[in-house]
């Protein structure tokens, strides 16, 4: 006699696992940094894979296959954002424009500077400069940054001086006179 097994394991978007998950999401709303728009790796601590979890989410979105209760519940948390390459870029350009008036040098911040919250954002800046000059910058996000006043595409020559010596070792004994 052959016996027929019909398992399949749950969706991510229906039933308990989904609420379990949606629960867990919104106890963490005070609790970690970016929230709700988790890292992809961001497991919780009762162990739920929660950025996975998400990715999934955002995956099932695009391609059309996540129901309208479950995207107007995600929809309603403050924050949430379906594209977060674009999210992300966003606030590294607010937290930039924040930083107006407080440095001599705005918006052409050197290379190692990093914000308060931690945002490397001489780091950002510098790769918004190399996908310009590699042609592959979105137009929209240039114009962007042109408006900025006072935005130079090339690096200012001191800027580049800073970062060379800073990539030097220290010298292996001290000169005399």
């Amino acid at each position: 006699m052959l016996y027929r097994l019909s398992w399949s394991p749950p969706t991510l978007y229906a039933g308990t696992l989904w609420d379990d998950h949606y629960a867990a999401l919104l106890n963490l709303v005070f609790a970690v940094p970016g929230w709700p728009n988790l890292p992809v790796r961001y497991v919780d601590p009762d162990g739920r894979k929660l950025g996975k979890w998400q990715y999934n989410l955002r995956t099932a979105y695009r391609k059309g296959r996540l129901g309208q209760p479950h995207i107007g519940a995600l929809e309603a948390l403050t924050g949430w954002e379906w594209n977060r390459q674009e999210a992300e870029w966003n606030d590294a350009l607010q937290a930039l424009k924040d930083l107006k008036g407080t440095r001599s040098d705005w918006p052409n911040l050197p290379y190692k500077f990093v914000d308060g919250d931690g945002r490397k954002l001489g780091v950002w800046i510098g790769m918004q400069r190399k996908l310009r000059k590699q042609g592959v910058l979105h137009a929209s996000r240039e114009r962007a940054l042109a408006r900025l006043k006072g935005w130079k595409w090339k690096m200012p020559a001191g800027a580049a001086a800073v970062k060379f010596r800073a990539a030097l070792p220290p010298p292996a004994f001290e000169a005399r006179p």
